[in-house]
């Protein structure tokens, strides 16, 4: 058995950061084809225009980067949180195990070395 017992806050807080912006990149692209694809905005009765190119702008380069940054400070929190924590608890205790590949069979004993 072996035990986390501190986790490093920066590199897991980019980690996370990283996907987050990866995971928003992807869901805010059909999001932002779909604004410039002519979805109309209403106030009222009245039609606005020209917000379809800032709203899918918006919502490819401001919501991404927001959810990256959101995810990086909360898991920086969580991080801390748990490293208080698994100092006063010794961690959380994992069980690893080392999954090797099969050895190759020996060739056979009657198999004549090449060229002799």
């Amino acid at each position: 058995m072996v035990r986390v017992r501190r986790i490093g806050v920066v590199s897991a807080a980019n980690l996370v950061a990283v996907v987050y912006l990866i995971i928003a990149l992807i869901f805010m692209v059909p999001v932002a084809l779909a604004i410039l694809a002519g979805v109309n905005v209403q106030s009222g009765s009245r039609e606005l225009e020209g917000i379809g190119t800032g709203a899918a702008v918006a919502s490819l380069i401001f919501f991404p980067l927001f959810i990256a940054a959101t995810g990086w400070i909360f898991t920086a929190l969580a991080c801390l949180v748990y490293n208080l924590a698994a100092g006063m608890t010794g961690g959380i205790q994992l069980e690893l195990r080392e999954d090797r590949p099969p050895m190759p069979a020996p060739p056979p004993t009657w198999a004549q070395p090449p060229g002799g």
